[in-house]
């Protein structure tokens, strides 16, 4: 993932208290899907939210600093 861009959270599940782990990336499309391949191998009960959007802005992004 050449131009992956992410921020990695730890986190607690409220339903059974354990330990999580929250990864925030933002990915053209064919990336993606690459990612939700490896997510699957490595945890096939995994929660993933994907979202499209118009434009991201910020360090490294268009508009950015």
């Amino acid at each position: 993932y050449t131009t992956l861009f992410r921020s990695v959270y730890h986190a607690e599940g409220l339903y059974e208290h354990t330990d999580k782990t929250v990864i925030l990336t933002a990915q053209n499309k064919k990336q993606g899907i690459r990612l939700q391949e490896a997510i699957k191998q490595a945890d096939p009960h995994a929660f993933v939210l994907i979202t499209n959007t118009s434009e991201v802005i910020g360090k490294g992004f268009r508009g950015g600093n």
